[in-house]
C-alpha cells in the first residue's frame, strides 16, 4: 500500500512547476502530459500549445532558466516539428512563441526545410523570447522546422549544447495542411 505524504511532494512539485513555467509567469507553462501536436483547423498545426521541449545535452549547470530546464525531460539536441502541404502555392508562416534558457551566442538555429533544401534559417539568440520566420510559398510536400542546440567551444573548452526551452510552434497556412509530428536527434 502507498503511502499518501509520499505522494505529496512530487505532487507539489508537479503543480508548482505548470503554474510558474519558464520567466516565472503563466504565459510560458509545460506540462508533460499534453498531446504535443494540435491541429484544430485545416489550416493550421500548433506544436506544444501546453508543452515545452527542452533541447541541449544535460550540462545546464549556469543556464538562466535552471528551474524550468530542470523541471522537462531531456530529449536531445535537435527537434524536427514536421508538417505537410497538401496544395500548391500554399503561403505558410511559422512562429515559435516561447523560448527560454538561450545562454550561448551564435551555436543555436532554427531553420524550415524539405528533405535537404533549406528555406529559412533564424538563429535562437540570447534575447529570443519568440522567432517569427517571413511568409513562405511552399509547394507539396512534407517539411519540418528544425530547432536546435549546436556545439559551443567558447564557453566550455570541451564543447557544450546550450540547454534551453521551446514552446508554442504554430504552423499557420492559407491552403490545407496536414501531418503533424514531433521528433527528436
Amino acid at each position: 500500500m502507498m503511502k499518501p505524504a509520499k505522494l505529496c511532494l512530487p505532487l507539489t512539485f508537479y503543480f508548482v512547476t505548470l503554474l510558474t513555467g519558464c520567466g516565472g509567469g503563466a504565459d510560458f507553462k509545460g506540462d508533460a502530459s499534453p498531446k504535443p501536436v494540435e491541429q484544430k483547423t485545416e489550416t493550421e498545426i500548433r506544436f506544444g500549445v501546453d508543452k515545452v521541449f527542452r533541447i541541449g545535452d544535460d550540462n545546464y549547470s549556469n543556464t538562466s532558466c535552471k528551474e524550468q530546464v530542470a523541471s522537462y525531460k531531456l530529449s536531445g539536441t535537435r527537434y524536427f516539428f514536421e508538417f505537410e502541404v497538401t496544395e500548391p502555392q500554399t503561403q505558410v508562416d511559422v512562429s515559435i512563441n516561447k523560448v527560454c534558457g538561450v545562454d550561448y551566442l551564435l551555436t543555436n538555429s532554427t531553420k524550415l526545410i524539405k528533405d535537404s533544401q533549406i528555406f529559412q534559417v533564424q538563429p535562437v539568440l540570447k534575447t529570443s523570447e519568440k522567432i517569427q520566420y517571413q511568409s513562405v510559398t511552399l509547394e507539396p510536400g512534407k517539411y519540418a522546422v528544425i530547432v536546435e542546440s549546436g556545439i559551443n567551444y567558447t564557453e566550455v573548452q570541451k564543447g557544450d549544447h546550450d540547454d534551453f526551452l521551446v514552446g508554442d510552434i504554430a504552423i499557420k497556412a492559407n491552403k490545407k495542411i496536414g501531418g503533424g509530428n514531433v521528433r527528436t536527434e
